[in-house]
């Protein structure tokens, strides 16, 4: 089985072109510009020594579960920290997933099919409202098919477990409280497995999402803080799922500086909610500019846009040739797309310039 795709910088790749991380504005990663919070960085130099790193750290990340439960009013009991969103989701699969019916739906992050089928689960591709899956496992906008569509298919598959990203990677779209709602009353028996990693980004975020008995929710501060170097991500269930998941987690799975910098973090909620303010406010100028000379990405509620270019994999090597890496789509199923994610305003015109007006056609 081969491994999935991600943004992200690729370090293989940039030896090959003679190119370090710095000389790479990396457009492919949907992580907050603006950080980590200077704060945090100070802090957490100041407290890097010998001692905190020559003992083993917490392994039951206790100060930041007890944290992160008073941030969502839910008890520590609810929480499992692990070493980033993409190892809770590993996790889950082997030790909820294993000979069940999986249903994810699609276009989206592609670690949820492909843990669920290394677990050795059944995977089933949904696809998502207002998108429809070609014979070709690719995607197309299918706004006549929505919510209801997804639910019949969804009931008609009965799936133990369903996977919803939410606000959505790739598309950036959001499924409303009622929607989702409705998808829930199709599989009433289901167990959801909600991503919630750009929640914080999203501008049309009506409810935050929350743990049942039937719901696990996974967060990740990777993203909002920028700490995509310290791998960090937590998910919040019911009692009786997270006990299960800890007792298959590996010990010591979150270093002593991610624990450390995930408190930090949590001193910064103020920093967080005016840096992704900015960035949203400037997504919307990045989105009018593109609409201004001719592009049409599709609508997003977060951080990310999503831009049909004709051929992703073309775009993304030209634009790598200017030092602008963005994410090339076709692992999501949609091999006409970039993703761009949102960069300072004079990072976004950089992009912007080289990315220029689409080609006509006569």
């Amino acid at each position: 089985m081969s491994t999935v795709a991600h943004g992200a910088l690729d370090y293989g790749e940039l030896a090959r072109l003679g190119l370090t991380p710095d000389d790479v504005l990396d457009f492919s990663s949907n992580i907050n510009p603006f950080g980590p919070p200077p704060a945090l960085v100070a802090a957490l130099r100041e407290a890097l020594s010998a001692p905190l790193l020559a003992r083993y750290p917490d392994r039951e990340c206790l100060a930041v579960r007890r944290r992160l439960a008073a941030l969502h009013g839910v008890s520590p009991a609810h929480v499992l920290v692990g070493n980033g969103s993409a190892d809770l989701i590993a996790l889950l699969m082997q030790v909820l997933a294993r000979g069940k019916r999986v249903a994810v739906l699609a276009p989206t992050f592609g670690e949820y099919a492909h843990a669920a089928a290394l677990a050795g689960a059944t995977v089933h591709v949904v696809p998502r409202p207002g998108w429809r899956m070609t014979t070709n496992a690719t995607f197309t906008p299918a706004p006549d098919e929505g919510v209801d569509a997804c639910a019949k298919r969804l009931a008609a598959l009965a799936p133990d477990i369903v996977v919803l990203c939410n606000p959505n990677n790739p598309t950036g779209d959001y499924l409303p409280p009622a929607a989702l709602a409705h998808l829930r009353q199709a599989v009433p028996h289901a167990l959801w497995l909600l991503d919630a990693a750009y929640e914080a980004f999203c501008d049309s975020l009506s409810q935050p999402a929350a743990p049942s008995a039937q719901t696990i929710v996974l967060h990740s501060l990777t993203k909002d803080f920028a700490l995509a170097g310290l791998r960090l991500g937590y998910l919040l269930a019911s009692p009786d799922i997270a006990a299960r998941l800890y007792a298959a987690q590996p010990p010591w799975n979150v270093n002593a500086l991610a624990q450390h910098a995930a408190l930090l973090a949590l001193d910064a909620l103020d920093w967080r909610a005016h840096t992704i303010a900015d960035l949203l406010v400037e997504r919307r100028r990045v989105e009018a500019h593109l609409h201004a000379v001719g592009w049409s990405p599709y609508p997003t509620t977060t951080n990310f846009l999503l831009l049909p270019v004709g051929n992703g994999a073309r775009m993304r090597q030209r634009l790598l040739a200017h030092g602008l890496l963005v994410r090339d789509a076709a692992s999501f199923g949609l091999p006409h797309c970039i993703r761009i994610a949102v960069r300072r305003p004079e990072e976004n015109d950089r992009l912007l310039a080289h990315l220029g007006s689409p080609p006509t056609t006569t």
